[in-house]
């Protein structure tokens, strides 16, 4: 007992020497039938554990802490760091820093499992549970470059490892018990991108983008660009890939079945002050074989219907506009016209043709052109047929 009322001190010193220092070793005893003795560092305040350094500051020592190894079948020993208990308040922290350097980098830390030629162990981080408040987060953050120029703050990364098939990677948000589950946010400041790796001997992988299944309502899929206040906002482009010695890829986009009514498929231009088009347009083909654009209904006589300022053109090689099967009704509204025509100052101007199919039997098809009326009190005259020659 010191004169200050502090307990004494315990001093287990090993010896210097001109070249390498002595070493301290405090072990516990083997046994022979079970397991060895234990080790026991105790304290009501700090334990600390510092390796020494060489007198000329060349050289550090190193902490290790290993756990015993089993010369025969049975397991290695474990290795617990576990920071106290806590009966009315917070429980201790357990911290791994690297060492910091005034002008070199900061040490780094590694964790990871021993390799071996079975299965190689696991590394599980994990918080634990709580049975009557919310649980804890679990954080991976990097540091922040304070340099002014050239710099960049770290990066993450989450990999799989590579194998005859390769390991996955899953990022998958909580479960809720009696209300929604979590979600997962990816939020880029320069970009996202979501790509599978490029593979030279066989096909890349596929990407799927989906909503839970649900006995009730499933969620939506929603891809959209951000809002822009003062400049244009980014554009949606969704394309396949192309190929230099196949077909290229298609595009599907289908609206949902039911055993009731179908989804719907709805394409619309933005509104503004001048509204925004709508543009559908095969792809150009090298030998002027450009591809079609088909519009089909489906079984059951349906209609399709063309609203208001429609515009339907061939090609610029003199392409066709077809419409087979079915009935084609041209309607418009009141005080509206139809036009139907070819391209004004074309070299030579195209014909018009009007005409009824060849039966193979039965009648064939008629032509009729026939003018509304007007109403007998008003004093209107009906409608013309005028067929004016070229000059």
């Amino acid at each position: 007992l010191n004169k200050d009322g502090s307990g004494g001190d315990l001093l287990l010193l090993s010896g210097h020497g001109p070249a390498v220092g002595g070493n301290v070793q405090v072990r516990s005893g083997n046994g022979a039938a079970g397991t060895g003795g234990d080790i026991i560092l105790g304290s009501l305040a700090s334990v600390f554990v510092e390796a020494g350094s060489s007198l000329d500051g060349t050289s550090v020592g190193t902490i290790s802490i290993k756990g015993a190894s089993h010369e025969s079948s049975g397991a290695g020993g474990n290795i617990v760091i576990e920071s106290g208990a806590s009966s009315s308040s917070t429980g201790g922290a357990l911290m791994l820093a690297g060492g910091g350097s005034n002008t070199g980098p900061s040490g780094p830390i590694s964790i990871l499992t021993a390799d071996t030629s079975d299965v190689s162990g696991s590394i599980k981080i994990s918080t634990g549970n709580s049975a009557a408040e919310s649980t804890g987060s679990i954080s991976l953050t990097v540091g922040s470059s304070q340099a002014v120029v050239g710099q960049q703050g770290g990066s993450v990364s989450l990999a799989a490892g590579p194998g005859p098939s390769g390991g996955s990677v899953i990022v998958a948000a909580g479960s809720g018990i009696n209300g929604d589950g979590g979600a997962v946010s990816i939020a880029g400041v320069s970009g996202v991108t979501l790509a599978t790796s490029r593979q030279s001997e066989s096909s890349s992988g596929d990407i799927s983008i989906v909503s839970g299944a649900s006995q009730l309502s499933t969620g939506s899929v929603t891809i959209g660009s951000g809002d822009a206040s003062t400049s244009t906002a980014g554009n949606v482009v969704i394309r396949a890939g192309l190929s230099l010695s196949a077909q290229g890829a298609g595009v599907s986009i289908n609206a949902g079945s039911s055993a009731m009514k179908g989804g719907d498929l709805s394409l619309t231009g933005g509104s503004g002050s001048i509204g925004g088009d709508v543009r559908i347009s095969s792809g150009s083909g090298d030998d002027h074989m450009a591809g079609a654009i088909r519009m089909t209904g489906g079984e059951m006589g349906s209609t399709i219907t063309l609203d208001d300022s429609v515009s339907i053109h061939g090609g610029a090689a003199g392409g066709s506009v077809l419409i087979d099967r079915g009935n084609l009704v041209l309607e418009s509204a009141s005080g509206s016209s139809i036009v139907i025509g070819n391209s004004l100052g074309a070299d030579p101007s195209g014909s018009l043709k009007l005409f009824t199919g060849n039966a193979s039997t039965g009648s064939a098809g008629d032509i009729l052109l026939s003018i509304g009326a007007s109403p007998v009190t008003g004093g209107e005259t009906g409608g013309m047929i005028s067929l004016i020659a070229g000059v």
